[in-house]
């Protein structure tokens, strides 16, 4: 829409602009306003008209057209507002037709669509009109048009008549600017003075007036005193107003909404930025129009509407650029200045999207136009926001240059809160390198800085920071005096915020010098602050920043149920912002409620959904961490090869940059290389090992189930080193009846070497055991010993006290070592493999990965559940006999042939390979079937299965036993 007619101030005249525009529509005077004294009932209208072929009436809404933070809310409130005006204007003493709602809104497709069902539904024609529509029917009646708009002349072209300030006051006023742009405020205040003394001696109002504004510009910008600083453009708004000078009023709005921007105030900056636009767009200032539309998308950006304000910024650089090709000279300061800002915050807006090129792009170019015209102030804030930039993605030295540049020119413009930034994130990163005793010495420096310079608004943060670390150097009474003078100063500003952060330190301290009920007390209090806070807050992501501190604080006192409600809230705000840096910290902070819970399946799932989000991120923190938990899960679980890569991208993060869990990702890859080395041969065979278990139970029978785990833990890398070097055709077998896996490993023996229980059914995960062991034995694993002595009440046999985790196992395995002696398994060729399955939701992927490793055939009873991950390629359906004793002399060469075609589909290198070797095992069968003529049969299907792993086939074989014959 082109006309840009501003909505009337008040609610009253807009009615009259509705009656007078429907009866030129309708060309006649049968509108009038309902009961316009609002003192008798309206019955859900405010304009009417009975007139036969007419009878329409019209409920008028008037709200703000820019308050586009209020979009949902409004359209919310607009639906409403006709289905329950329609409804109470069927009470009307009169009938009607058609029934309007007519507001200064923009158009909403929910309120569109509610009209349209409305006129289906019921009797009445009833519509929706917005702005839009209302001033396009404005603009067709030019009579109307200047009784309501006088100020928009015929001549659009027509200057607007203001006071011009005389030349000398103008000279000084441009001064001004230029001594602010580039940080000179003293040189400024001595202009300032100079445009007052010249004001009252030529009795220029608009000059005194002009003075004063650029006073709180002063006090604003340099003393960063926000408040004070809006107090005088207040007052300078009702002075401009008094002049009705138009483009001062327009600027002083548009300086309001900015001023209110910083402090937060984001409801109070909207308005006064949609009133600015409201002037821009009436009397055609068309650069404070683009300096608004920047605003506001500034404005969109701070609650985390990202793409939106990237569309305002892009309206706004538009305009700038536009500008700039038409101005010849190229020199024009504001022209420059708003291509600079633009630039600037479209990459602020991208570095939260994760579009790092665009970030680094848009920042040197607001760089270059901020040096060219020379804003100091601006240059020095983009130098140290590229710089932080740069941190963020592990380049330390240029970060330092970058930073180094922002602090000398933060200290050419006597900009105490610019060198304190720069100071204080310089220290932080010290302290993120590890260089603790350096970070220590910057953190006490800037400090000192602090309370030399009486930045107070600093003060309360980082006497917290100092109590911390003398916390963490163990400084009991140090730190305590630094909480304290916090908790005071919080009190005194009334900073809930800070009194909770001040109440968790403190809790930390009576955790490690006091008591934990103390801690616990001061935790309760902080949440019941920050509740309060949250009631009262309107800024979106800030809600959810304060809901991640509550439902942290019940984490630590171990309220899983609150925790997480508080968590999943947040992650529902953070989701909507797109902001996939804070929905990957809250996820974070869920597992944690998962671990503390014990909950290892959800734990590894969001470990995955994790890993996947931050995956081509600068969140470098989180996806190192998150590698290095599934690296030791997998490890945990086998794949020892998968878990080497998770581990060791996790440590190449961590070293380039400087995560503070380094030493410990760099500890469990060197112990993972370790066991690596173990998969060569064992330095125990396998009847040696297991022989090593019967000898354990046998000692102590008492604790068989203790030992057998304490067995499995300790001896695992050696059994699947045995297991794995075990020549011959090995099955893993998947059955939860070891009835049926002994009865099954009975039937294959004559083909088998090995035939190992796999149970299919979940067991528990494990947890901290007292395990007897001989004294005469070395310990292995990872224990702690006792020096406390034991005996077995049935051996008699002496055995130290062990303390370490241990493995869940299922009860199977201990039937099975109960009902069998070692000779018995071995002559069965049967064994366990304690392969805890629970974890995983893709039980298949991980059998199969698993009997790659160990070179063995997967077998299952009746079914295989398949999985997206993984196609089935093909199915062979077959019959093994059961040999007997005298078979087994007579076709000795046969079953061998079986046994090796068998083998031969452990490995099947593509596709292609497939057919040939199902045809070489059924021919195999073939002949073996008819030299035994066995009686009973195996009938059993070859399934064939691919999974797409690095773009590549990966083709994996499992036997499916249906049944006997």
């Amino acid at each position: 829409m082109s006309f840009q007619y501003e909505p009337l101030n008040e609610g009253t005249e807009f009615e009259e602009l509705i009656t007078d525009l429907f009866n030129k529509i309708h060309n006649t005077t049968s509108f009038q306003r309902y009961k316009p004294s609002g003192r008798e009932p309206q019955f859900g209208i405010d304009v009417f008209s009975t007139e036969e072929n007419i009878c329409t009436v019209i409920q008028c809404k008037k709200r703000s057209l820019y308050d586009t933070n209020q979009d949902n809310k409004l359209a919310n409130e607009l639906y409403n507002t006709l289905l329950d005006c329609l409804e109470e204007a069927k009470n009307l003493p009169f009938s009607f037709k058609r029934f309007i709602l007519a507001a200064t809104t923009k158009k909403y497709g929910k309120v569109q669509d509610l009209a349209a069902k409305l006129s289906e539904e019921t009797e009445y024609q009833v519509e929706y009109w917005s702005w839009d529509d209302i001033q396009a029917q404005i603009h067709k009646f030019p009579k109307l048009r200047s009784a309501y708009y006088p100020h928009l002349l015929e001549n659009e072209e027509e200057e607007i008549k203001e006071e011009k300030l005389p030349k000398e006051i103008e000279y000084h006023f441009e001064l001004v600017t230029e001594n602010i742009d580039e940080g000179k405020y003293s040189k400024a205040e001595k202009a300032i003075e100079k445009i007052r003394e010249l004001s009252v001696s030529l009795e220029c109002q608009l000059g005194i007036i002009l003075a004063d504004f650029c006073s709180g510009v002063v006090i604003d910008k340099r003393d960063h005193n926000h408040k004070e600083g809006i107090l005088i453009y207040q007052k300078c708004l009702e002075e401009f107003q008094k002049l009705d000078s138009k483009k001062w009023i327009a600027r002083t709005l548009k300086v309001l909404g900015s001023t209110e921007l910083e402090r937060d105030n984001f409801q109070e900056a909207e308005t006064y930025i949609a009133r600015a636009i409201e002037f821009a767009e009436a009397y055609k200032f068309k650069q404070v129009h683009a300096e608004s539309l920047h605003q506001l998308g500034w404005v969109r950006f701070r609650n985390g509407d990202n793409n939106t304000a990237l569309a305002f910024y892009a309206q706004s650089l538009d305009y700038y650029l536009s500008e700039y090709q038409k101005n010849e000279q190229k020199d024009d300061r504001d022209i420059i200045w708003g291509l600079a800002a633009c630039y600037h915050h479209i990459g602020l807006a991208h570095k939260v999207l994760h579009n790092y090129v665009e970030v680094e792009t848009n920042f040197k170019k607001a760089i270059f136009w901020y040096e060219k015209i020379g804003f100091i102030p601006d240059q020095a804030k983009m130098k140290f926001l590229y710089a932080q930039f740069k941190y963020d993605v592990g380049q330390f030295e240029d970060g330092n240059k970058l930073m180094n540049a922002a602090k000398e020119l933060y200290n050419k413009t006597d900009d105490l809160h610019g060198v304190y930034q720069c100071m204080d994130l310089q220290a932080r990163e010290l302290y993120t390198k590890g260089e603790k005793e350096a970070a220590f010495i910057a953190f006490n420096e800037t400090f000192e800085f602090i309370n030399q310079h009486s930045l107070e608004q600093e003060l309360g943060r980082y006497l917290l920071k100092i109590g911390t670390l003398n916390l963490q150097n163990g400084d009991e009474n140090e730190s305590k005096a630094y909480f304290l003078q916090a908790d005071e100063y919080y009190k005194k500003l009334n900073d809930r915020e800070g009194q909770a952060q001040t109440l968790w330190d403190l809790a930390k301290w009576e955790e490690r010098f006091g008591s934990k009920e103390n801690g616990e007390k001061s935790i309760l209090r902080g949440i019941q602050i920050l509740e309060n806070e949250l009631v009262e807050i309107e800024w979106i992501p800030k809600k959810a920043y304060l809901l991640l501190q509550i439902g942290y604080s019940y984490l630590e006192l171990k309220n899983h149920h609150e925790a997480m409600y508080n968590f999943e809230k947040a992650k529902k705000i953070y989701e909507e912002l797109e902001d996939i840096s804070m929905v990957a910290k809250t996820i974070a902070l869920i597992i944690n409620v998962h671990i503390s819970n014990g909950n290892k399946i959800e734990e590894v799932r969001l470990l995955k959904e994790l890993k996947s989000l931050v995956n081509g991120t600068n969140i470098y923190d989180l996806i190192s961490n998150v590698g290095f938990k599934l690296g030791i899960f997998e490890w945990n679980a086998g794949n020892y090869h998968i878990a080497k890569t998770f581990l060791d991208e996790a440590l190449y993060l961590a070293k380039k940059h400087y995560l503070p869990f380094k030493d410990k990702i760099e500890s469990e890859c060197r112990a993972l290389e370790n066991y690596l080395e173990t998969l060569n041969p064992p330095e125990f065979g396998y009847d040696e090992l297991v022989d090593d278990l019967y000898d354990l139970i046998n000692f102590y029978p008492e604790a068989k189930d203790s030992l057998i785990r304490f067995w499995i833990s300790g001896r695992w890398p050696e059994l699947f080193a045995n297991i794995r070097l075990k020549a011959g055709l090995k099955f893993f077998v998947v059955v939860s009846d070891l009835e049926r896996f002994i009865e099954l490993s009975e039937q294959l023996l004559p083909y088998s070497d090995l035939t190992l229980l796999v149970i299919s059914d979940d067991y528990s995960d494990g947890g901290i055991d007292v395990v007897p062991f001989p004294v005469e034995k070395e310990v292995y694993g990872h224990y702690m010993v006792s020096s406390s002595l034991t005996e077995s009440d049935t051996t008699k046999r002496k055995a130290r006290l062990l303390t370490g985790w241990t493995p869940g196992f299922p009860t199977q395995i201990h039937a099975l070592i109960n009902s069998h002696n070692f000779s018995e398994l071995k002559a069965k060729k049967i064994f366990f493999l304690p392969l805890n399955r629970t974890l995983f939701e893709n039980k298949l992927l991980l059998d199969l990965k698993q009997c790659q490793d160990l070179n063995t055939i997967p077998v299952y009873w009746d079914k295989i559940d398949l999985s997206k991950d993984i196609e089935m390629v093909t199915v062979a359906e077959e019959q093994l006999p059961i040999i007997n004793e005298s078979d087994f002399n007579i076709a000795r060469k046969e079953i061998r042939l079986v046994k090796e075609c068998l083998m031969d589909l452990i490995a099947i290198p593509d596709k292609s390979a497939v057919t040939k070797k199902l045809n070489n095992l059924h021919n195999a069968l073939e002949d073996l079937n008819d030299i035994t003529r066995s009686s009973k049969v195996l009938n059993f299907h070859v399934v064939v299965l691919n999974r797409k792993f690095n773009l590549e086939d990966k083709i994996y074989v499992a036997l499916v036993i249906k049944k006997v014959n």
